[in-house]
């Protein structure tokens, strides 16, 4: 059950990446090509933590999260500071970030669930043997 609980949270970060991307490609600016990138390559080290769990891998899941999520977070607490902004805009802007953001926070919840972030420590040297033929 871990295994199949971080496959899952490998998909929704893939998900979450595909609408950040789409979304940052149909913006007014145009994307940022180097957030991107960088964003692309924490996505792989972290869906490769995640399909074969070791140790420290949830650090790249971490750090993934903490990249797509601080952008967006630090507007939104600009947005929702400026007085001249109506309440139901702020709560509006709240809701699509929070549906936006959706997948990834899920991924954390299934990954920092103590039963599944078990899957990341390595196993004992006495076991390990014990498997060997």
């Amino acid at each position: 059950m871990k295994v199949m609980a971080l496959r899952i949270a490998a998909y929704l970060l893939i998900l979450q990446f595909v609408i950040v991307a789409a979304l940052d490609f149909v913006g007014k600016s145009g994307p940022d090509y180097i957030h991107l990138l960088i964003a692309l390559g924490l996505l792989i080290t972290s869906s490769n933590a995640l399909f074969s769990p070791r140790r420290r891998g949830w650090m790249a899941v971490a750090a993934y999260a903490v990249l797509i999520l601080a952008r967006p977070f630090l507007g939104l607490a600009a947005a929702l500071a400026d007085p001249s902004t109506s309440m139901a805009m702020k709560l509006g802007v709240i809701v699509a970030w929070l549906v936006i953001e959706s997948p990834v926070i899920a991924a954390l919840i299934l990954v920092f669930k103590p039963a599944n972030f078990a899957a990341f420590a390595t196993p004992a040297p006495s076991t390990v043997a014990a498997q060997k033929p």
